[in-house]
């Protein structure tokens, strides 16, 4: 069961785990007050990357990303990553200030990360983050992805390499609005 929730690529939780958080989450609405944060994480470009490097090297810095980001997160965070270089994680009690210093940790070390191809050539990429936190208990988890998610079309169409943070009264007055269907990044 372990091997169907894992990405044999990075090592992280994949996207059946995250549904499957969502649903553990769901049944304990409201059982106390807790904050939670989420970051939706997406690297920059990263078809270029693929293109002119080779799918090899693309993985490489997709291995090289989760090893940032599992550094740069504390024991209790859950890293997914949702699909090609779509990643998502989950803070529980977190507040916005320590959500926005995760992601800004993870977004520098990235930016500094480089990885070498066989010919010497030297390759580096950044990502694009968007943080949705609440702070009142029995939210919705994915109303909170779906925010992030938001968040991080914004981070994107301001130039990319940025953290943008959702406006969470505008999730409270949409949480019964019905779901936005998946969109493609360029």
């Amino acid at each position: 069961r372990n091997i169907t929730l894992i990405d044999p690529l990075t090592g992280l939780l994949n996207r059946r785990a995250l549904t499957a958080q969502i649903e553990r989450k769901s049944r304990h609405l409201g059982h106390g007050p807790q904050q939670n944060a989420l970051l939706v994480l997406d690297l920059d470009h990263f078809k270029s990357v693929n293109d002119r490097y080779g799918h090899d090297i693309g993985d490489q810095v997709l291995a090289a990303f989760s090893a940032v980001a599992e550094a740069q997160t504390r024991p209790a965070d859950r890293l997914y990553r949702l699909g090609g270089e779509e990643f998502c994680i989950l803070l529980p009690d977190t507040d916005m200030r320590e959500a926005l210093a995760v992601a800004e940790g993870i977004r520098r070390a990235f930016a500094a990360c480089i990885v070498e191809t066989e010919r010497g050539e030297r390759v580096s990429a950044t990502l694009s983050i968007g943080i949705a936190a609440t702070k009142f208990a029995g939210f919705d988890l994915e109303l909170l992805l779906a925010a992030a998610d938001a968040a991080l079309y914004e981070a994107k169409a301001r130039g990319r390499n940025r953290i943008v943070v959702a406006d969470t009264e505008a999730l409270r007055r949409s949480s019964a609005a019905p779901p936005q269907p998946d969109r493609r990044r360029a």
